[in-house]
């Protein structure tokens, strides 16, 4: 059996096999957030939601030539190294010099979404 924490949001914290008694495991960690499965879990794939295992869902960003579409409000927006909140509305990528930058997208708990930009 799995046994994985996680917190408020649904991050999955850690997963740990475990061979004992559920009896056993609610003594441990009594009124920790945990929950069992039989299953291969992923903490950078799967979330908890509603004391359900889930896969995290694709991101809903899409790069349509120089513009970010489909950001939701409160995501994170990382351009290399510089991070921005996003508002909801489309973002217009504008830089002063030439090159490749890359473009993450952090929104959860749709995944990650990454794009090389080159203008």
């Amino acid at each position: 059996m799995n046994i994985i924490e996680f917190d408020e949001s649904g991050r999955i914290l850690s997963v740990v096999t475990y061979f004992e008694a559920r009896s056993i495991l609610e003594q441990l960690y009594p009124g920790r957030l945990i929950l069992s499965e039989d299953r291969v879990v992923s903490q950078s794939c799967d979330y908890v939601k509603a004391n359900e295992l889930l896969s995290r869902p694709l991101s809903p960003v899409a790069m349509r030539g120089a513009v970010l579409e489909g950001v939701p409000a409160g995501a994170r927006v990382w351009v290399d190294e510089q991070s921005y909140l996003a508002d909801g509305t489309e973002i217009e990528l504008q830089f002063e010099h030439k090159g490749h930058y890359r473009i993450r997208v952090e929104s959860w708990p749709f995944m990650d979404y990454e794009c090389v930009y080159e203008n």
